[in-house]
C-alpha cells in the first residue's frame, strides 16, 4: 500500500465522520455485520493478495517480526470477521 493510497483512504474516513455520527445504532451495526460477511465470502481473494503482500515484504528483506504482523490465514480472518460482529453486538 503506498503512502498516497494511505492518504486518500484517511481523508475518506475523515470525510464519512460527519455521516457516522447521523446514522443510527442499528445501521451502524447492519454495516458491521455486512463487513464481517464481505470478509468471509472474499477469504480467498484476500489471503491471495495477503501472499502477494508477503512475497514482496520478504523480497524487500522485511525483518521476520514485520512480516509475522502481515500474514493473514482463514483463522486470523475469521478472528476479524468475529470481531466485527461482537462490535455490532455491543
Amino acid at each position: 500500500m503506498t503512502a498516497e493510497l494511505i492518504l486518500q483512504l484517511t481523508q475518506k474516513a475523515n470525510q464519512a465522520k460527519p455521516w457516522l455520527r447521523q446514522v443510527s445504532t442499528h445501521t451502524k451495526n447492519q454495516i458491521l455485520q455486512a463487513m464481517a460477511q464481505s470478509l468471509q465470502q472474499q477469504q480467498a481473494n484476500i489471503l491471495a493478495a495477503n501472499q502477494q503482500d508477503l512475497d514482496l515484504a520478504r523480497s524487500n528483506n522485511l525483518s521476520a517480526a514485520l512480516i509475522d504482523r502481515l500474514v493473514i490465514d482463514p483463522s486470523r480472518l475469521q478472528q476479524i470477521a468475529d470481531g466485527l460482529l461482537q462490535i455490532a453486538q455491543l
